[in-house]
C-alpha cells in the first residue's frame, strides 16, 4: 500500500485536479530554488517531458543488485489461456502478501516499500528519463532503481531501472546536485503511464492557456 500524499503541490493547485496539481508545462528552466531540476544538453528528448513534483525514491545499486532488477523488470508477461502450475502458485503468493499487507496495516507498521508525501521531489520526468536532485554521491554510469508514484486513479507505482548520464565525474560527499538519469528497463506498462501522465498535463495546460486568452 502507498500512503497517498494529502495533496499533490504545485503552482496554481490545477482545480483540485490530482495530474495537474503536481505538475506544470512551463520549460524546466523557470524553476528555481535547490530542488528545482533543469534538463540540459544532454538529456533526452525522445518523449514529452514535464516539470511535476511527485513521490520519488531512489536507490543506487551495486552490479549484482542491478542485474537482478533488470531481470525482474524484463519478465515477460503471462499469455492468455489456461493457468500453469507456477502461475497457480504465483496467484496464491499475491494474495498471502495481500493478506500480509492488511496484518501490518492493522498493526501500525508501514511496508518499507511505501511512498507517499514524505518522498515528495521535484524532477522533470518523461518516459524516458527523468532529472530531480539528490544528496547522494554519484556518477556517470551509476545504476539506480527509480520508484515513483503518478496520480493515477489508483496512484500508479512506476518502478524503473535507470543509469546517470550526467554529473560530476567523481563522487561528491554531502552536497545536493543534479542528477539526470536514463531509464534502461520500466516495469509492465510503466512507460506507457508515464506518457499519458505527461500528455494529460500537456492537454490541461493547453486548455488552460485557452481559458485565459479568452
Amino acid at each position: 500500500m502507498h500512503e497517498l500524499p494529502a495533496r499533490w503541490p504545485s503552482p496554481g493547485e490545477g482545480d483540485g485536479d490530482p495530474v495537474a496539481a503536481s505538475a506544470r508545462l512551463t520549460p524546466a528552466s523557470t524553476m528555481r530554488g535547490p530542488d528545482a531540476p533543469e534538463f540540459q544538453g544532454d538529456c533526452r528528448r525522445e518523449f514529452f517531458r514535464v516539470a511535476a513534483r511527485l513521490p520519488i525514491r531512489l536507490s543506487w545499486l551495486t552490479t549484482e543488485e542491478r542485474e537482478e532488477l533488470r531481470a525482474e523488470l524484463d519478465q515477460p508477461r503471462p499469455t492468455p489461456g489456461a493457468p500453469t502450475g507456477d502461475e497457480v502458485l504465483l496467484a496464491t503468493l499475491q494474495r498471502i502478501e495481500e493478506k500480509l499487507d492488511l496484518l501490518l496495516e492493522g498493526a501500525g507498521k508501514a511496508r518499507p516499500c511505501s511512498l507517499g508525501e514524505a518522498d515528495m521531489k521535484s524532477a522533470v520526468v518523461s518516459a524516458s528519463g527523468l532529472q530531480t536532485t539528490t544528496d547522494e554521491p554519484f556518477r556517470p554510469g551509476d545504476a539506480v532503481k527509480v520508484e515513483l508514484l503518478l496520480p493515477e486513479s489508483p496512484p500508479r507505482l512506476v518502478t524503473a531501472l535507470a543509469q546517470v548520464v550526467s554529473g560530476p565525474t567523481r563522487r561528491i560527499e554531502g552536497r545536493r546536485q543534479k542528477v539526470s538519469l536514463a531509464f534502461e528497463c520500466v516495469d509492465d506498462g510503466g512507460r506507457d503511464a508515464i506518457v499519458r501522465y505527461a500528455c494529460d498535463v500537456q492537454r490541461r495546460a493547453i486548455r488552460g492557456r485557452g481559458r485565459a486568452l479568452a
